[in-house]
């Protein structure tokens, strides 16, 4: 939702979408619903660990139990990895290129929170991973926090096909300008 958002505010994909005030504010709105929703699941994940006593991390009895442990972690980064990428390249290119934005500090706002909930929720995971020793709790704890770090991309999904952010498929792309090009 974040990207639509990021999306609706460039000018010049806003004006090839020919969209209204309104709908530039519906996809801005959208966006700040999905914050909450995944802020909210995270603080109840975070309740969880204050109210079934202080988390403990344990090192698992058994070795599947361990890798299970690894093989979620590692699953659980390589879902959440392009998300902090792309949060990234929102932030650099909203700073990079304001005069391109109706208001480039939400956009860059709009790639923090892509960026910050995402690594929110794989340490969250990790974290609650650690203190788990049965195999298939892993598995499926694993599963469920990798649906919380999508609830972004769940709400865009749920728009409606006749939406005008949905059928747009130009995204700006940021150009990378490396170190040495700078020289």
């Amino acid at each position: 939702m974040q990207s639509i958002a990021f999306r609706a505010y460039h000018l010049r994909t806003a004006a090839e979408m020919n969209l209204t005030e309104e709908e530039i504010s519906e996809a801005f709105e959208g966006s700040i619903f999905s914050i909450i929703v995944t802020a909210a699941l995270v603080v109840f994940i975070q309740t969880q660990f204050g109210t079934s006593g202080s988390l403990c991390i344990v090192i698992p009895d058994s070795f599947i139990a361990f890798f299970a442990r690894f093989l979620s972690a590692y699953l659980m980064h390589l879902q959440i990895e392009p998300m902090l990428r792309n949060g990234l390249h929102m932030m650099k290119y909203s700073m990079n290129h304001p005069q391109e934005f109706s208001n480039y500090g939400l956009t860059f706002f709009q790639g923090f929170v892509i960026f910050f909930n995402s690594l929110l929720v794989e340490y969250m995971t990790l974290l609650y991973l650690s203190s788990l020793t049965v195999t298939i709790d892993i598995i499926v704890k694993q599963v469920c926090m990798a649906a919380i770090a999508k609830v972004g991309i769940f709400f865009a999904a749920a728009l409606p096909a006749s939406s005008k952010l949905v059928q747009y498929k130009g995204i700006p792309t940021p150009k990378v300008t490396h170190y040495r090009e700078m020289k």
